[in-house]
């Protein structure tokens, strides 16, 4: 749902190359999005196969409330580190993300990221 929310109009294919995730389990997931009334997509295309997702505005209220409570148990678990240890989690974290995948975008999504007023564990470097 994030990368919906930053790249309204993502297609089924376009999200499996973001997420490295495969398209089975990529149509299945956007389906079910659908069936709760948390995305959109036409029921057919002027020309091609892609069928553009967005996100409604119940799914924009709820990624909103998943990074709230995401960011309170992230300020919880990084109270436990010092500042030194924040960085090295962060970099870890971004170091694995880069590895998972071969996709730049993916990674120009995180990086993106890291410009939103957030305390999560989103990885970012150092």
């Amino acid at each position: 749902m994030r990368i919906l929310s930053a790249f309204p109009g993502r297609s089924s294919a376009e999200l499996t190359r973001d997420t490295n995730v495969s398209p089975p389990p990529m149509n299945q997931l956007l389906r079910g999005l659908e069936d709760i009334g948390a995305v959109t997509r036409p029921a057919a295309v002027p020309s091609g196969r892609t069928l553009p997702a967005q996100l409604t505005t119940k799914s924009k209220a709820l990624l909103k409330r998943a990074e709230a409570t995401a960011r309170v148990a992230d300020e919880q678990i990084l109270t436990h580190l010092t500042p030194v240890e924040q960085r090295q989690l962060k970099q870890l974290l971004y170091t694995a993300a880069s590895r998972a995948t071969d996709n730049a975008e993916a990674v120009r999504l995180l990086r993106q990221s890291e410009g939103r007023p957030r305390a999560n564990l989103t990885p970012r470097r150092p």
